[in-house]
């Protein structure tokens, strides 16, 4: 559909109401699958060598927490540039914001954002306690600071994939796993990407959906280097990429069945993709987007009942 200034005039301005709207719920599983990918790798390592009476939820919870808020407030960040730089508009085919609609004043949607970073750095300055704290507080602040860059710089020269990459595959799963096991190891590492690959799949449909309106508002991504039909294969191509990394982070490393059950994923994956293809674009796509989302936490679920399965 496209968005109307007044489509839901029961928001007040600067309501709480307006700041869950703000939050995005839906994209919360994005941030949760990597922690929840590496929690279930931590524990089953453990498991495996006899220390799982060493696992602490503690740090976990914290870790999971973090990504969570930090999510939340990138979410912010992106509605406040977006609406300030002129690339949000009433016009635009995805989910109303918060900003273009009015819900929220930009003086207020910055006290916002401040608070959201305060909550992120309550929560994160205790996992330092359970590691190497200057690292810990290094890999803390990148994630703070790629929050920012991400909207402001990034996702506009065509990068917003490789931070996606970077932020919602590498960093999450293989500082989780750090900070639970005290260690990493190579398969972590490539489970990482293989994660980040997944993630990156919903900010490809958003890429193409919005390839138009991107293009108007000057607005550069990767879906206008590759252009409308190879960004649906690319779209299509990471299903397949997830599901070749896991034979090795997860069949060979000895969690088999966690790499059987992503074909339940992947068949989902491919629906998708066929549905995208067949209407090409248009508002419809906000419902494969949703649909992706439920895909993408399908695949954390997957991969961790899978993984503990393998020691019933």
């Amino acid at each position: 559909m496209i968005v109307n200034i007044n489509e839901s005039p029961r928001i007040k301005t600067n309501s709480w109401q307006a700041i869950v709207k703000g939050a995005r719920l839906e994209t919360l599983p994005g941030a949760a699958v990597p922690v929840i990918i590496a929690i279930a790798l931590a524990a089953g390592d453990m498991y495996r060598s006899g220390n799982i009476a060493d696992f602490n939820f503690i740090p976990a919870l914290l870790c999971f927490l973090f990504a969570e808020i930090m999510q939340i407030n990138a979410n912010y960040i992106n509605d406040y540039f977006d609406f300030k730089g002129g690339h949000d508009s009433d016009a635009r085919m995805g989910n109303a914001r918060v900003a273009t609609q009015g819900w929220m004043t930009m003086p207020f949607m910055k006290k916002v954002i401040f608070g959201t970073n305060i909550l992120a750095a309550l929560v994160g300055l205790p996992i330092m306690l359970y590691g190497d704290w200057k690292l810990l507080f290094a890999i803390g602040a990148l994630c703070m600071i790629f929050s920012l860059l991400y909207t402001t710089l990034f996702s506009k020269r065509a990068l917003g994939d490789v931070m996606v990459l970077l932020f919602f595959g590498i960093v999450p799963v293989c500082a989780t796993y750090l900070v639970l096991t005290g260690t990493c190891n190579w398969y972590v590492f490539v489970a990482s990407i293989a994660c980040g690959f997944e993630i990156d799949s919903m900010l490809v449909i958003n890429n193409f959906r919005d390839h138009d309106e991107d293009l108007r508002t000057g607005k550069h991504t990767i879906s206008h280097m590759l252009g409308r039909k190879r960004m649906l294969q690319f779209y299509l191509a990471i299903g397949f990429i997830c599901v070749a990394l896991g034979a090795y982070c997860y069949y060979i490393y000895g969690y088999a069945m966690a790499f059987h059950l992503q074909i339940i994923y992947l068949l989902n994956h491919m629906r998708v993709y066929h549905t995208m293809k067949a209407i090409w674009q248009g508002p419809e796509l906000n419902k494969q987007l949703a649909k992706n989302g439920q895909n993408i936490l399908l695949y954390g679920v997957l991969i961790a009942v899978g993984i503990l399965l393998t020691f019933i």
